[in-house]
């Protein structure tokens, strides 16, 4: 008799005590039930993974050294190989992963989480050019001099080569039987209103990496440690990594015994989530010095992303400033020229935490209001000068906004900042529009790219805008920055209703 089959026999004798007394076990399938060797399959994926890692990265630094013989090169390049310091840098970031375990296939598999092989990678690319630098005869100055450009088209080529691959395999994993093979199996045990619930909104999920391998209904009272008994007996044989115990939080007793009941098998316990905690997505448990808590949102960004998105600000203002500067003083000519009145507009809006300042504009029309009634700009507005229509037509009007950012008022990238009376009006008919001052505005956005923009004529309008705003507050991310950028620039919809 083969074990699978002394598998079902043993589930079956389970099966015919639990008819007598109204436990309730499912029956794994034949796959679910076969030798799972879990240690294999993780070790395999983290070598498909770190190879494709390896591989990507390799292939870039063949291009890359490829590229590197028609760039300019100094004395540097006598002792310094591009193709060897590319290597480093793959081989380390590999490497990396491996130590802190991002190849495992739980953390891989989700998005958000998927992204930390960038920490890795940026660690490993400075770590080696540091060292590389330091290393070289030439000294600093020559270093750099002579390789500054071909190790920054390194670093791009490279992380665009991983991204690639990572993103192929994820679809590779979610749309195939791959998932299967690596997802995390997990056995479910609860009352039966919990464990409905559960397997109703996740049962399917198989590319997020979970799979429902099999779940057992237990009773409270005098019948929970028979129940226990054989819900232990029933995932044996279903061989979970994780076990997740659906029961209400206040029922502590039932918590514990399943615990101790589950503590004989080689697999991890959790607590599943209660039905109250379902829109909080983001929800963990987390401490707070000694005091430990259960998170239910986060912070909109963390030190670190404060830090990376500061540092983008001000490199990209300063940057932006230095190369607009001569389109500044055009425009500063036109408007002196059509119209007397000041070059720049200046207007009181809300913006970090809702503190005020004062934003700058290019001056586009003949009024300057800025009081506890601000009329908003309308089409064929009559205030609008012929030069105003021309500036906010192409969004540049916007563009001495860039001191805004450099003294730490704006971002490059964020939600639109509204004249103070339109804030004070908005937030009493949208419950969460105050939300957007969670982050600081910016000068374009995420709802400016997908054409909301411009006059506000109904509720849906500013709903559908502050819902924009929202998801950009929520799901922050330097890529998402750079795309929103890319799409202020190119994309059709970011000079839609331009008054």
């Amino acid at each position: 008799m083969s074990q699978v089959d002394r598998e079902f026999l043993s589930l079956s004798r389970v099966r015919r005590i639990a008819a007598t007394t109204g436990f309730t076990v499912t029956r794994p399938s034949t796959d679910q039930v076969a030798d799972h060797r879990k240690t294999g399959t993780a070790i395999g994926f983290a070598m498909i993974v770190g190879f494709c890692d390896l591989a990507a990265s390799i292939a870039a630094a063949a291009g890359f050294d490829a590229f590197g013989h028609f760039l300019p090169r100094g004395k540097a390049a006598e002792i310094f190989s591009l193709f060897d310091f590319s290597l480093s840098v793959a081989g380390l970031f590999v490497l990396l992963n491996l130590l802190r375990n991002t190849y495992s296939s739980n953390d891989w598999q989700s998005y958000g989480r998927g992204l930390n092989w960038l920490r890795q990678w940026n660690i490993a690319f400075f770590y080696v050019l540091a060292v590389s630098a330091v290393t070289s005869a030439t000294g600093l100055t020559e270093f750099f001099a002579s390789f500054w450009v071909a190790v920054f088209v390194y670093y791009v080529l490279a992380a665009c080569a991983v991204a690639g691959v990572r993103f192929v395999l994820r679809l590779a994993f979610a749309k195939t039987t791959v998932g299967r093979l690596f997802g995390r199996r997990v056995f479910a045990v609860g009352y039966e209103r919990e464990i409905a619930a559960f397997c109703a909104g996740y049962d399917s999920r198989v590319a997020n990496g979970m799979q429902i391998v099999s779940r057992a209904v237990i009773r409270g009272g005098g019948r929970l440690r028979e129940d226990l008994a054989m819900a232990v007996a029933a995932a044996r044989l279903a061989r979970p990594d994780d076990i997740i115990i659906q029961v209400p939080w206040v029922d502590r007793h039932s918590i514990d015994a399943c615990v101790d009941a589950f503590r004989a098998l080689p697999a991890a316990i959790h607590l599943g989530p209660e039905q109250a905690l379902a829109r909080y997505s983001d929800a963990h448990f987390g401490k707070i010095g000694p005091v430990l808590s259960f998170r239910l949102v986060r912070e909109p960004l963390s030190p670190t992303e404060i830090f990376i998105k500061r540092l983008f600000d001000v490199v990209g203002a300063v940057i932006g400033g230095i190369l607009l500067a001569p389109a500044f003083a055009i425009i500063a000519v036109l408007i002196k020229l059509e119209s007397s009145g000041p070059v720049f507009f200046v207007q009181r809006r809300r913006g970090f935490d809702q503190q005020t300042f004062r934003i700058f504009k290019f001056r586009t029309m003949n009024s300057l209001e800025d009081g506890p009634v601000v009329k908003q700009a309308t089409k064929d507005d009559a205030r609008v000068t012929r030069v105003g229509k021309w500036l906010r037509r192409a969004n540049l009007d916007e563009l001495p906004q860039l001191l805004n950012v450099l003294r730490g008022e704006m971002s490059i990238v964020g939600p639109r900042p509204h004249a103070l009376a339109h804030d004070l009006s908005f937030e009493r008919k949208i419950a969460d529009y105050a939300r957007r001052h969670n982050v600081k505005p910016g000068i374009t956005g995420w709802a400016q790219v997908n054409g909301l923009r411009g006059e506000i004529t109904t509720d849906d309008d500013i709903r559908s805008r502050v819902r924009h705003d929202l998801y950009y507050v929520d799901n922050w991310s330097f890529w998402l920055d750079i795309k929103i950028l890319i799409q202020t620039v190119l994309s059709a919809k970011a000079y839609l209703n331009a008054k």
